[in-house]
């Protein structure tokens, strides 16, 4: 893709920054866009131009799209303290606008979750697994379904990557938060000691199954499915399942961190507008097939 022009949304998030990097080191030109009150920084490249503004905002978006090969729609909104609002202006009608005014020419990448999924037992599920019926309390779930529902009934074809639990190994033993809500700060740090993806599994029984990956193979998968995934089909970009009592015992030794050993019931979420958590077993098998995803990092 040496040359060639891609526009990357959220391009700030944890993902984002890392798919902006690896598409620089492959010779791409690369219009990263963020929200205005963003401070990342990037280091100077001359084959990189920042453009900041609204994501629903049509003059920007023209400007973002303009001759692109690719557009790659990264940005979201996770924080469940915030209102439905901010939810479905960045979650569901960027999705509306990025449909709406992305030009023909430019092959066009959304990224939504398997969070959408229902819960798979104890068997790892493909992209045919059935959807949750909705999110319920869950802002980000339900969003994530409608822009889901929104993709696969649109006239114009996409490719739609679905990601598993996204953590990054480089900041093991670091805060990383998704939400301003002081209570789950103070559970993030203690129940789940601090560690990337250790609150979640903390909650319900110790056999539940999770999957995770790490954010630099979800990175080369989201840029290999630009490259070779089949206009109006879905890919799951997912890493290792493990039960959540195990990946606590191997995080924690890997970060240092020691975290409580008890167990947040599954009802307490919805005091923090969260979901039920689920089993979220999942297979790469069709990226691995068909893009050549093979995920490297390893628990």
């Amino acid at each position: 893709m040496e040359k060639r022009i891609v526009a990357v949304t959220g391009a700030s998030g944890v993902i984002g920054k890392v798919v902006v990097k690896k598409l620089l080191e492959r010779g791409c030109i690369v219009r990263a866009f963020v929200r205005n009150e963003s401070s990342f920084h990037w280091q100077m490249d001359e084959k990189l131009e920042i453009i900041r503004g609204d994501i629903n905002d049509n003059k920007i978006l023209y400007k973002l799209f303009t001759n692109t090969y690719g557009i790659i729609h990264l940005a979201v909104e996770m924080d469940s303290s915030l209102p439905w609002k901010t939810f479905k202006d960045v979650n569901i009608d960027s999705v509306k606008t990025i449909l709406k005014l992305a030009p023909k020419t430019s092959r066009l990448l959304l990224a939504s979750s398997v969070v959408v999924y229902s819960d798979t037992g104890k068997d790892a599920r493909d992209e045919k697994w059935d959807l949750k019926k909705s999110g319920g309390v869950d802002k980000y779930i339900r969003s994530k379904l409608l822009a889901l529902k929104l993709t696969r009934n649109s006239k114009r074809k996409v490719i739609t990557v679905m990601p598993s639990t996204v953590i990054d190994h480089e900041i093991f033993g670091r805060e990383q938060f998704m939400t301003t809500n002081p209570i789950i700060k103070w559970l993030w740090n203690n129940v789940g000691g601090g560690i990337p993806g250790g609150l979640m599994a903390a909650v319900g029984d110790r056999g539940r199954i999770m999957n995770f990956v790490e954010v630099r193979d979800v990175a080369e998968g989201i840029i290999l499915a630009l490259e070779k995934g089949k206009l109006g089909e879905e890919y799951i970009l997912s890493g290792e399942s493990i039960t959540t009592g195990d990946y606590l015992e191997e995080m924690s030794k890997r970060c240092g961190k020691s975290y409580l050993k008890i167990r947040i019931p599954r009802f307490c979420l919805r005091l923090f507008g969260l979901g039920e958590v689920v089993n979220m077993n999942f297979t790469y098998e069709k990226a691995k097939r068909y893009l050549g995803y093979t995920p490297k990092w390893k628990l």
